[in-house]
């Protein structure tokens, strides 16, 4: 799977439900692709509406905090997408 294809996971040092999005996408098989939150980020999701850590975006899509029935769906999702043969 590609930088490109896995899940962005915004996260900050010290931040437990940060981690534990982590170990659950690699628990489901994926690698998500970790980006420290800068202050800049951090007023971009603040205005977004999103104000909890983790933010979490693939394919356009984004959620907040911890939902590992989201982390799963998108994990079934990337792994069906990685494995599927090439057009």
């Amino acid at each position: 799977m590609s930088t490109e294809d896995r899940p962005v996971v915004w996260t900050r040092p010290g931040c437990p439900k940060c981690v534990q999005t982590k170990k659950a996408f690699v628990r489901q098989g994926i690698e998500p692709k970790e980006v420290l939150l800068d202050d800049e980020q951090r007023a971009k999701f603040y205005e977004q509406g999103l104000r909890t850590l983790p933010v979490v975006e693939w394919r356009g899509k984004r959620w907040e905090g911890f939902q590992l029935d989201l982390i799963r769906a998108t994990a079934t999702a990337a792994v069906a997408e990685a494995s599927a043969p090439a057009a």
